[in-house]
């Protein structure tokens, strides 16, 4: 949702065209070049915001702006010191309540899995097996013979789930990039505030060139089990103390660092202050290492997941399918949320937990 100071829309561009905004903003700049998003309440635009995670746009007759309030944060809530055993338990036991829910929704539609040899899309196709779901059809890209490709036949074969593997050319991405599609696509999904994703959009736009892509197809992706169950934990954070420095620099390393050049003193000074505005801290405030890493987190929650990762999803959008997102099943996200660090680091307890399944 993107907004100006007396108008709402879905839509970025035809926002800024109506209300004339032609001024870039700097920040926003500097962010997408260094990200690929731009964070906080900005966009590429002055005077054009966009609408956080979380977060709800309130209008009042008697205000001159409008009033943002959050109505959702990812920030953790009482910790579940319950044994990783029991942890591990109630972790299969929410996520099957998240794919009974798909599979309630889907009601008898295609399931089309993008299957890699990951955890996240192997646990989503072998729960729909599990549960006895049998319109489903994985899929699989990248170079010929590459390791994802080999994990995946072997995952589909077991579970005896019709499965394609499409190999990635760089003459046919070079000649779509290069297009109109691509054009359309980009102003479809940039909202002037992410670079666009196109994750499986050039496969499934072969399927659906050979009528293979059944027009009521569900794309039901593993976005992006990896970050709720705490893959994305930094090392240097889980150190006793990391104090808000070393915070910043591994919100940096992980989500600034598309251009080593861009990282000057200047642009990093004035990143850090947004930063650490947005996390509400201080550049010489105490951190215990639970703390910084629940910051973190909610960072990449509220920034890198919600504006890029999420935006990815497009794909389908842009191809007239639905989509579905098992592993972002507010029961799942909810349950990870309050898992311990000791759990959740290096996914922990995930692991823990496929290891104790049987499938």
């Amino acid at each position: 949702v993107f907004y100006t100071g007396d108008a709402g829309a879905n839509d970025a561009h035809l926002l800024r065209t109506s209300k004339d905004l032609n001024t870039p903003n700097q920040d926003g700049v500097s962010d997408a070049a260094m990200a690929g998003f731009v964070i906080g309440g900005h966009t590429l635009f002055q005077g054009l915001r966009q609408l956080g995670a979380g977060s709800l746009l309130i209008w009042t007759s008697d205000a001159t702006v409008p009033a943002i309030t959050r109505y959702r944060s990812y920030m953790p809530g009482p910790i579940d010191h319950r044994s990783e055993d029991a942890l591990a338990e109630e972790f299969l036991n929410v996520l099957d309540g998240a794919i009974g829910r798909t599979i309630k929704q889907a009601a008898g539609r295609p399931l089309w899995i993008p299957l890699s040899g990951g955890r996240d899309s192997r646990i989503l196709l072998a729960k729909f097996v599990e549960q006895g779901y049998d319109n489903l059809f994985a899929f699989t890209y990248g170079p010929k013979g590459n390791d994802e490709m080999r994990a995946a036949k072997i995952i589909a074969d077991r579970l005896q789930v019709p499965w394609r593997f499409v190999p990635s050319r760089t003459a046919a991405m070079r000649l779509f990039f290069n297009s109109p599609a691509r054009n359309a696509y980009w102003t479809y999904c940039d909202g002037l505030s992410a670079v666009p994703n196109f994750q499986d959009l050039l496969t499934l736009q072969q399927f659906k060139s050979e009528d293979a892509l059944p027009e009521d197809a569900i794309i039901v992706n593993g976005q992006t089990g990896d970050f709720i169950s705490g893959g994305h934990i930094p090392a240097k954070l889980m150190q006793s103390a990391p104090g808000p420095d070393s915070l910043f620099d591994a919100i940096v390393g992980k989500h600034f660092s598309l251009w080593n050049s861009l990282k000057t003193p200047k642009r990093l000074d004035a990143l850090r202050d947004r930063v650490f505005n947005q996390l509400g801290i201080t550049p010489h405030e105490t951190l215990d290492r639970d703390t910084a890493i629940a910051h973190y987190e909610q960072f990449e929650f509220d920034e890198r997941q919600s504006k890029y990762v999420i935006n990815g999803q497009r794909n389908y959008e842009f191809l007239g399918r639905d989509w579905s997102l098992p592993l972002w099943d507010s029961a799942l996200v909810e349950f990870w949320r309050n898992v311990p660090i000791e759990q959740k680091y290096r996914q922990k307890l995930f692991r823990t937990a496929l290891a104790s399944w049987d499938y």
